[in-house]
């Protein structure tokens, strides 16, 4: 089990809580408070301590705040679901499409992903990330080194693991629910670790404010690393099993979550709530939020993935570019800078290949 510092962690949450008592502008409140609660709770839970600071902080203000930023970027992504609907039912049909017609079927033989000792497992990911070159290699070290990461979490939501930061502090941390060290659990910190190094190459630097219920793109760099760890446990034959296991049900887990933003973004008599569910009149829920996230972000990442297996250096370069200027693209202007044509795109034309590849390499091995 990995664990946090205590005291790196508790020192930032005292600083960041002084700092909303005594000189914290909207700006600060909008950037920080809502992530300064999520480790609060995850200090608690997990460390059975807790900064308590009712009375030096204004709650009912900041909550106020946080509601008012939540309402506004609750228009901005119903505005963008709805103005590309139309790409985004095609985009669903066409990925439904070409898996029906390769007879796609998922193998989750999770009992085959390799366990690991803490030394190896750290080596692993490392080993991962330096291929990327020292910015990103360093990056990935320094969570590990200073104690940034937690596993075996406890929490009530149904998520694998999360990063949160204090922007104002350029800090962040992780915490992953799994306290077993093996490919599924490495695959979460990698993913993971994707978030921090958006943070610390772009957030950070840049100190953008970003709210992530309308950061379309916010999942791309992480799953983007996710998806490029699977190939490396397979190409690197550390984990050949368990890496084709992996990439295999994530391809089903993105086909899952474009059905459901093309179902959401072909009826528009859905009511978008507050929590990015949308729900129908007879009040039955779709999750379009975390379809919409997760489905671009793995759509995207297969393909800048086929950017970087012919070349590292172009890679680096849009995904560079992609990264730091998503705020202002829009879902077409996205497209053209990852060099791809828009048709191409839509249709998965430079993805589908590996995607076959993949499922009759796995068909062979398992005979099934």
């Amino acid at each position: 089990m990995i664990k946090i510092d205590e005291n790196l962690l508790l020192n930032d949450l005292v600083s960041t809580a002084i700092e909303l008592s005594l000189r914290a502008n909207k700006d600060f409140v909008k950037k920080n408070y809502g992530h300064f609660l999520m480790l609060n709770e995850s200090l608690y839970k997990n460390y059975d301590k807790l900064i308590v600071c009712d009375s030096i902080v204004n709650i009912d203000y900041y909550n106020y705040l946080l509601y008012k930023q939540s309402f506004k970027t609750l228009y901005n992504f119903t505005e963008y679901l709805y103005t590309n609907s139309d790409y985004f039912i095609e985009l669903s049909d066409n990925f439904d499409k070409y898996l029906r017609s390769i007879q796609f079927s998922t193998y989750p033989f999770y009992d085959k992903l390799r366990k690991y000792s803490e030394k190896d497992f750290k080596d692993i990911i490392l080993g991962f990330y330096s291929t990327y070159g020292d910015d990103y290699y360093k990056i990935a070290k320094k969570y590990f080194d200073e104690q940034r990461i937690h596993t075996g979490e406890k929490n009530d939501s149904d998520y694998s693991g999360c990063f949160s930061q204090l922007q104002w502090l350029k800090s962040g941390y992780i915490f992953s629910v799994f306290n077993v060290m093996n490919s599924l659990s490495a695959k979460v910190l990698v993913h993971e670790l994707g978030h921090a190094i958006d943070a610390e190459r772009f957030i950070f630097p840049q100190q953008k404010n970003i709210p992530t219920f309308c950061d379309y793109l916010v999942e791309v760099p992480s799953t983007t690393f996710e998806l490029s760890f699977q190939d490396y446990l397979v190409n690197n034959r550390i984990d050949i099993d368990g890496g084709m296991v992996l990439r295999n049900c994530r391809i089903y887990d993105l086909k899952e979550d474009l059905d459901m933003l093309g179902l959401v973004a072909v009826n528009d008599d859905l009511y978008i709530c507050d929590d990015g569910d949308a729900e129908d009149e007879y009040g039955e829920k779709y999750d379009v939020r975390d379809s919409m996230l997760y489905g671009l972000g793995y759509y995207y990442a297969l393909h800048l993935n086929y950017i970087r297996n012919n070349s590292n250096k172009e890679f680096l370069k849009v995904f560079n570019n992609l990264i730091t200027g998503r705020k202002e693209m829009t879902f077409e202007q996205s497209v053209e800078c990852m060099g791809f044509s828009f048709d191409s795109f839509m249709s998965g034309k430079y993805i589908k290949p590996k995607i076959k590849d993949d499922l009759m390499e796995l068909k062979k091995r398992y005979k099934y």
